[in-house]
């Protein structure tokens, strides 16, 4: 009998995890490095997701290229050491994986810097 899917392909942040914490504090930190106040968490979530120099366009009113990378560019000195740990996983998600292991579906993981597939896939 043929399964009704072959593999089931998540993204990890605002799918199985929430990443908020990790990418406000790491935008606050770009922030805060050139002077700008930081914002509350619920001001930075529609920040998630779009690319990075848009948020900071929008929050900060910078234009210039050079100075938008600089602002990403010390976004990910911080994610990059400790953000991408502050994501948390939203209820249940636990769950569901174990749900789909357990009846063999392959699961795999697709992120921004890794790919990786569960063992019941290889």
């Amino acid at each position: 009998m043929r399964r009704p899917h072959d593999l089931v392909l998540f993204d990890l942040d605002g799918t199985l995890s929430n990443p908020l914490v990790g990418v406000g504090r790491s935008i606050n930190y770009a922030l805060s490095h050139y002077g700008y106040a930081p914002l509350e968490f619920g001001q930075l979530a529609v920040h998630i997701g779009p690319p990075l120099d848009e948020a900071f366009k929008a929050i900060a009113g910078v234009q210039s290229q050079a100075e938008l990378n600089a602002f990403v560019g010390k976004y990910r000195e911080r994610y990059a050491a400790v953000g991408y740990s502050e994501n948390v996983l939203y209820p249940g998600t636990r769950e569901v994986l174990m749900a789909f292991s357990t009846a063999g579906v392959p699961l795999t993981l697709s992120t921004r810097h890794i790919v990786a597939m569960s063992n019941s896939s290889r």
